[in-house]
C-alpha cells in the first residue's frame, strides 16, 4: 500500500514537472513597419552603439516570414489577418480568406484569437496609435474584402464586445453633424454608450477614467491617427495607454489578451523620416516597461512586426560619437567626417530620392536619401524579428511563418484551435 502511495505521488510530481506551462495572459506588440535596422537605429539614436533597449531584455528571438497569399511583399491588412486568424490572405483583405485558395471560390470570414479568448471568458484589449479602423487593428475584429472600407469596419467594432478599445479615427464613428465623415450619419459612439461603454474623446477625458472600473471602455483620442511622439505635446503617450490597459485588463480573473499596434513607425518610414521613426521606436520601448515589470510566470509577451517598411539601412563607418543621438541624423552642426559626408542613414525607396546627399543642419524631419523615387517608400519582403518572454516563449525562436504565430499562442494559452468552426 505504501509502495502504491509513493508511486502515485512520484507520478503526480513527474507529470506536474513535465507538463507544458500555460499562459493565462498574452500581450502582443505589433510594431508596424519595424525591421532589424529600425531596432539598431533606435538604439543608436538613444545613446550610441553601447546603449540598450528594453526590447533587448526579451530572452527568445526569431525571424518571421511575412509574404501574403498573392504577393511576396505583404501589406498590413494581409499580415495582420495572418497574425490574428492564422490564415495567409491577399493584400488589402481584412479578416477574410483568399477566394482563390477556397474550394468554393469564395472568401470566408475568419475566426480570430480574440474570438477564442472571449469564448474562454478572457478580457480583451486593443490599442492602436493609428485609426482604430486601420488595417492592423481591424483584422482582429472585422471582416471586409478591402481595408479601405473603414465605415463598415467601424460599425463591426460596435458589435465586437471588446472590453477596452483605444486609438484614433473618431471621424469614422460619427456623421458630419458631429464633425465626422460617415456617409450614413450613424452615431456609433452613441451606440457604444447604449451598450454600456464609457466613451473618452480626448486625452483629458482618458486621464480622468477610473482604471479600477470594470466598465467596458472606448477611447478615440484623435479624428485621424494619433500624433507622432515628437509632435505629441501634452497628449497621452503610448506608455500611458499600455499602463492603463494592463491594469484595467488584469482585473479579470480568467486572464486577458492585449494587442497593441505601434503604427506610426511605418508611417514615418513611408516618408523616409528616420527621426520620427526612431523617436516612435523609443516611445514604444518605454511603453514596454510596465509589461516587463509586471509579467509573471503566466503571461506571454511577444513583440513582432507585420512587415518592414522602406528598406532602412545604416551605412558606412563613423566614430561612436558620430553615430549617437542627433549626430546619427547629422542634425548637429560640424558632426561629420569625410566618411560620413553622405550620411549614415539611407532608404531603399521613397520620396527621399529627391533629397540632397548632405543632411541640412537643424532640419527637424529631413527625408534621408532613398535609392529610387516612389511617392511613398515601399514595404519590403525581408523577414522581421520576433521576441518573446513568458510561458512557451522558446517556441518563437528560429524562422516562423506569420500565420503560425497565433496557433502557437492558442496552444500555450490552452484555448481552442482556430481550425475548429
Amino acid at each position: 500500500m505504501l509502495r502504491l502511495a509513493l508511486f502515485i505521488g512520484f507520478s503526480f510530481l513527474f507529470l506536474k514537472c513535465t507538463s507544458k506551462p500555460v499562459a493565462q495572459n498574452h500581450i502582443l506588440f505589433i510594431v508596424d513597419g519595424m525591421g532589424q535596422a529600425h531596432i539598431t537605429g533606435a538604439r543608436l539614436y538613444k545613446g550610441g552603439p553601447e546603449a540598450r533597449l528594453n526590447l533587448e531584455t526579451l530572452p527568445y528571438t526569431g525571424f518571421v516570414k511575412t509574404y501574403s497569399s498573392n504577393d511576396f511583399v505583404t501589406d498590413s491588412a494581409a499580415s495582420a489577418t495572418a497574425l490574428a486568424s492564422g490564415v495567409k490572405t491577399y493584400n488589402h483583405a481584412i479578416g477574410v480568406s483568399d477566394p482563390t485558395k477556397e474550394s468554393t471560390g469564395r472568401s470566408r470570414s475568419l475566426t480570430t484569437i480574440l474570438d477564442r479568448a472571449q469564448q474562454a471568458g478572457k478580457a480583451i484589449g486593443l490599442i492602436s496609435t493609428a485609426r482604430i479602423t486601420h488595417a492592423t487593428p481591424a483584422a482582429y475584429y472585422a471582416h471586409v474584402s478591402h481595408r479601405d472600407m473603414e465605415e463598415s469596419i467601424a460599425a463591426q467594432l460596435v458589435t465586437s464586445k471588446i472590453d477596452l478599445i483605444i486609438g484614433g479615427g473618431k471621424k469614422n464613428f460619427v456623421g458630419a453633424k458631429e464633425g465626422g465623415s460617415r456617409k450614413d450619419q450613424r452615431d456609433l459612439l452613441n451606440e457604444f454608450r447604449k451598450k454600456g461603454y464609457r466613451v473618452a474623446l480626448s486625452s483629458k477625458e482618458f486621464r480622468s477614467l477610473n482604471v479600477k472600473s470594470k466598465q467596458k471602455t472606448i477611447a478615440l483620442l484623435a479624428d485621424d491617427h494619433l500624433p507622432y511622439d515628437l509632435d505629441r505635446g501634452d497628449e497621452v503617450s503610448l506608455k500611458e495607454l499600455v499602463d492603463f490597459a494592463v491594469q484595467f485588463l488584469n482585473q479579470n480573473r480568467q486572464g486577458y489578451i492585449l494587442v497593441v499596434e505601434v503604427a506610426r513607425i511605418d508611417h514615418a518610414s513611408h516618408k523616409n523620416r528616420a527621426r520620427l521613426a526612431f523617436s516612435d521606436m523609443l516611445a514604444f520601448d518605454k511603453a514596454l516597461e510596465k509589461p516587463l515589470a509586471e509579467i509573471v510566470k503566466d503571461t506571454l509577451l511577444i513583440v513582432t512586426s507585420d512587415h518592414e517598411t522602406g528598406g532602412l539601412a545604416l551605412n558606412g563607418y563613423a566614430p561612436y560619437h558620430l553615430a549617437s543621438g542627433e549626430s546619427l541624423l547629422r542634425n548637429k552642426k560640424g558632426q561629420s567626417s569625410p566618411k560620413t559626408a553622405h550620411g549614415l542613414i539611407s532608404w531603399a525607396s521613397g520620396p527621399g530620392a529627391n533629397s540632397p546627399a548632405r543632411v541640412p543642419d537643424k532640419k527637424k524631419n529631413f527625408q534621408h536619401k532613398a535609392a529610387y523615387a516612389t511617392f511613398a517608400a515601399y514595404h519590403t519582403a525581408v523577414d522581421v524579428p520576433i521576441m518573446a518572454q513568458g510561458p512557451g516563449a522558446e517556441t518563437f525562436s528560429g524562422f516562423i511563418n506569420n500565420n503560425d504565430i497565433v496557433h502557437k499562442v492558442l496552444e500555450i494559452m490552452d484555448l481552442r484551435p482556430l481550425k475548429e468552426p
